[in-house]
């Protein structure tokens, strides 16, 4: 008579912490997050979890909701808060849980393997990421789990097993550029360039391929390398109202910095929109504040968001999206910041794009 087949044991904490040579309390410790693990200690209960396959066991009551963890890399300006309204609406809607957190960084502790754990233990639905840094621990950590992970306006590249939502970030780029070219600009700079955050060399490639297609160079000294916060902007201005023969319309990477470019100018003795047109990328409420009010391009970021809850909650269901990388259209939106350049600033004449 056969013997019936006897089912493998789940792993457990007790053997992570055999394997580890520590107790089930520091591996507990270790997948919670706390701080009194040492790094030596914490590197070996993580090398026995990974080795073991632990997964952490389901909670034996239901929840009464899922829970989503919204992680972001800073939470201090309006495009955060833009897009955190638009997951908490349709969080609403669909009654989930929002967890807000410090998305991980290699810098400090967790590491970025722990920190999904840690929410992969608490019960989390899945993992939203803003504009943070996605690695290969961290999303292959979240795979090995099957913790769904998406991620908005990722700062590195990603493979194609990963799920990202942005803008049409090169398109809203060529908008902006043609919109300062139709007006007879040709001396135009950029504000912001860092070609190793995904979202920024989408746009200066969008605005360097709209130069190109009407004939324009791009002077080395009208591209300002830098950030995306408002100081980066007064520097940026005040460099290109110091030049000698400066730029008479820029593309900031983002309003922040257009703003901040047109006060940095502003300062350097360049007026707007008068002698610098100036354009942002986002749309957030202080562009239509400011004085001059600000042409930019508007991204939907609170449908970025909401989307980007329904669709960590698909991927929690089985329903894969209908592409790893969804993008929403951007809109040019024409303001005050931006004219024709002053007679004798500028040799170009406006464009006649019907023409």
């Amino acid at each position: 008579m056969n013997k019936p087949k006897v089912r493998k044991a789940r792993t457990t904490l007790a053997d992570v912490a055999h394997e580890a040579q520590v107790s089930v309390a520091t591996v507990s410790k270790t997948l919670h997050g706390r701080s009194d693990v040492s790094a030596s200690t914490r590197e070996r209960v993580e090398s026995a979890l990974t080795l073991l396959s632990y997964t952490p066991s389901g909670s034996p009551q239901p929840r009464r909701m899922p829970q989503v963890v919204v992680a972001f890399d800073s939470f201090n300006t309006v495009y955060d808060s833009t897009v955190l309204s638009g997951i908490m609406d349709e969080a609403l809607d669909r009654q989930v849980r929002i967890v807000l957190d410090r998305s991980p960084d290699d810098s400090r502790p967790p590491s970025p393997r722990e920190w999904i754990r840690r929410h992969a233990v608490s019960g989390a639905t899945g993992a939203i990421l803003v504009t943070a840094p996605a690695g290969n621990d961290l999303t292959s950590e979240a795979a090995s789990l099957g913790l769904p992970l998406v991620v908005v306006d990722p700062k590195n590249p990603i493979d194609d097993t990963v799920t990202s939502i942005g803008c049409t970030n090169f398109a809203g780029a060529v908008s902006a550029t043609e919109h300062l070219v139709g007006l007879g600009h040709t001396r135009i700079g950029f504000a912001g360039l860092h070609l190793l955050v995904n979202f920024t060399a989408e746009r200066f490639a969008g605005f360097r391929t709209s130069l190109e297609q009407h004939g324009l160079d791009l002077d080395p000294e009208y591209i300002s390398y830098g950030g995306t916060d408002f100081d980066f902007g007064l520097r940026a201005g005040a460099q290109f109202a110091a030049l000698e023969t400066p730029p008479t319309a820029v593309v900031a990477i983002c309003d922040v910095v257009a703003l901040g470019v047109i006060e940095g100018a502003r300062r350097g003795g360049l007026m707007a929109p008068e002698q610098l047109s100036v354009v942002g990328f986002d749309d957030l409420s202080p562009a239509s504040w400011s004085a001059p009010p600000l042409t930019t391009v508007h991204q939907p970021l609170s449908e970025i968001g909401a989307l980007a809850l329904r669709t960590v909650l698909d991927l929690a269901h089985g329903d894969a999206p209908a592409s790893h990388h969804l993008q929403l259209a951007t809109t040019l939106v024409v303001r005050g910041s931006t004219t024709a350049p002053c007679r004798g600033t500028d040799a170009g004449a406006p464009f006649d794009f019907a023409s």
